[in-house]
């Protein structure tokens, strides 16, 4: 029965409880507050904004190696790149949508737009796999020194 008590106790004094002795257990003098300068918590309150300005540049880096970030310019070049592609892609398709108009002309206006649609996404899709292909093709990573040099 003792051996009981004395592991019970010991983990009780490890959980952070009470001892058996009813009082909180003793804390040590190394982890106590003293007490300390306005300079020395002066020094010590910089030397952490420091470590954690250290810190967040770490982690900055770390997601700009692993290519999380973009740069505004090359950003804003590829949505007009996309927008004018999708435009030339709809307007190179006029003449399809005017063949497959064409090959039937007594229909319906629910008919056309049938037509229409159908036509629309066998031409999406092959365009969709040309710039998937082409996407495929590009460097994960672009060396930043290569680009910056005329």
């Amino acid at each position: 029965m003792r051996a009981s008590t004395l592991r019970s106790l010991r983990r009780s004094s490890r959980s952070g409880s009470t001892s058996a002795s009813g009082s909180p257990p003793a804390v040590p003098s190394s982890t106590a507050p003293a007490s300390r300068s306005p300079l020395e918590e002066s020094i010590k309150a910089e030397r952490l904004a420091q470590l954690r300005h250290f810190n967040q540049r770490a982690a900055e880096e770390a997601v700009l190696r692993a290519g999380s970030y973009a740069r505004v310019e090359d950003v804003r070049q590829q949505f007009g790149t996309v927008a004018a592609r999708l435009m030339t892609t709809f307007e190179a398709s006029f003449t399809e949508f005017a063949n497959a108009l064409a090959a039937e002309p007594s229909r319906t206006p629910r008919d056309i737009l049938r037509t229409l649609r159908t036509t629309w996404r066998e031409i999406r899709a092959r365009q969709a796999k040309a710039q998937g292909e082409e996407a495929l093709a590009l460097p994960l990573m672009i060396d930043e020194d290569a680009v910056s040099q005329p």
